[in-house]
């Protein structure tokens, strides 16, 4: 009376519960490696610090009088996209620092 749909190809075979194992290895791999950084970290921030000042520091900023208009336009944008870039690699790495591991259910 009915028809009865064959759903045999809908079943992988993998649960729920063999994801959740999986993704808490995962979790425990990100976990360790956070530990490893955490101490590091401290000094990896401070010398992205010191770079950034260093780049924005005008006793750095040696030209000569001869040195066109042009050219001292490139090196000061070329400083402020590399002060950017460090800015932007010193917010990825908090991120990384800050992640915590999803909980485990």
């Amino acid at each position: 009376m009915f028809n009865k749909r064959d759903t045999s190809g809908l079943y992988s075979g993998i649960t729920s519960v063999s994801k959740r194992t999986k993704r808490d290895v995962v979790n425990e791999e990100k976990v360790e490696k956070k530990q490893k950084l955490t101490p590091a970290s401290k000094i990896v921030f401070d010398l992205i610090e010191k770079e950034k000042e260093k780049v924005t520091d005008i006793t750095n900023f040696v030209l000569e009088a001869s040195t066109p208009d042009a050219d001292i336009k490139a090196i000061l944008l070329a400083r402020k996209l590399y002060r950017e870039h460090l800015i932007g690699l010193q917010n990825q790495l908090q991120i990384i620092m800050k992640a915590k591991p999803r909980k485990k259910s």
